[in-house]
């Protein structure tokens, strides 16, 4: 029997899916789970980071300690000591100032706590280039397993939608839905770079405003805005303009995070949208 089967079903989505995206993160997280002292998760915000982390803390031998999320709020000391033998979980980890990374560094050598990072940065190229400790980097990627995005699992898609709307369905007292096949190729088409998170709140507002059982992609207005020829943008930088504006959007107005999904600086990313 897979190790995974001991695991109670998630209540996220996740980590549904059989597309060989997911089943390699499976594999990864069974092997590494019973072993791991530090590991660094990465990958695009809403693919369920946090998730894999609560998994791999159920795989180790301290499942039956804490499992804490770092609150910013507090200081690091105070959560490793809350965390005690369990496991302390640093969501968005290159977001840390750099008095929170020279404690979290020397703290990490005093205490047994098992430490679990993650981050959509490219931290590595960070540490290269003195915007994150490289000896912390170092010490927290002593194993680095990816989270893939939804563009790579949409074989993942017809299921994540079933439970997702199974879901809105209880939520919102409402009858079960289902999406158009024209709607459902609408969403194959959508670059999803708000990943499972935005399929979520994407489809969670389709239910929340739905009087009948099935969704049309005209009830998806976040990822089906068809453009009259009439409307069309004259100017590239109008079209580029637009795509940013829409990730910003999709990103719930986080400029760090946006410039990371473009591939471009801040700096640069201030400038499209004063233009």
């Amino acid at each position: 029997m897979s190790v995974m089967e001991h695991i109670p079903q998630p209540t996220f989505f996740e980590m549904l899916g059989s597309s060989p995206a997911m089943e390699r993160l499976r594999l990864q997280l069974e092997r590494i789970g019973p072993h791991f002292r530090t590991i660094l998760l990465t990958g695009e915000p809403g693919v369920g980071k946090e998730l894999a982390a609560r998994i791999l803390h159920r795989l180790s031998p301290a499942a039956n300690e804490p499992f804490l999320v770092y609150d910013p709020a507090t200081t690091i000391e105070e959560s490793l000591e809350s965390a005690a033998r369990g496991t302390l979980f640093l969501d968005e980890v290159g977001d840390t100032s750099s008095p929170v990374q020279a404690k979290l560094l020397r703290l990490m050598r005093m205490v047994d706590t098992r430490i679990i990072a993650a981050t959509y940065r490219n931290l590595r190229h960070q540490a290269a280039i003195g915007e994150f400790r490289s000896d912390l980097y170092y010490r927290l990627s002593t194993v680095e397993i990816e989270v893939p995005p939804l563009r790579q699992r949409m074989e993942d898609l017809p299921l994540l939608v079933e439970h997702i709307l199974a879901f809105a369905g209880e939520r919102y007292h409402k009858p079960t839905m289902e999406l158009s096949s024209e709607a459902m190729e609408t969403l194959r088409g959508h670059s999803w770079p708000g990943n499972i998170r935005e399929l979520e709140s994407v489809l969670s507002n389709a239910a929340m405003q739905q009087e009948g059982n099935v969704i049309h992609t005209i009830s998806l207005p976040e990822v089906a805005s068809p453009v009259k020829a009439d409307s069309l943008p004259v100017r590239l930088d109008d079209l580029i303009s637009r795509h940013v504006r829409g990730v910003l959007a999709q990103c719930e107005g986080n400029k760090v995070r946006t410039a990371e999904l473009l591939g471009i600086s801040r700096s640069t990313l201030y400038r499209m949208l004063e233009a």
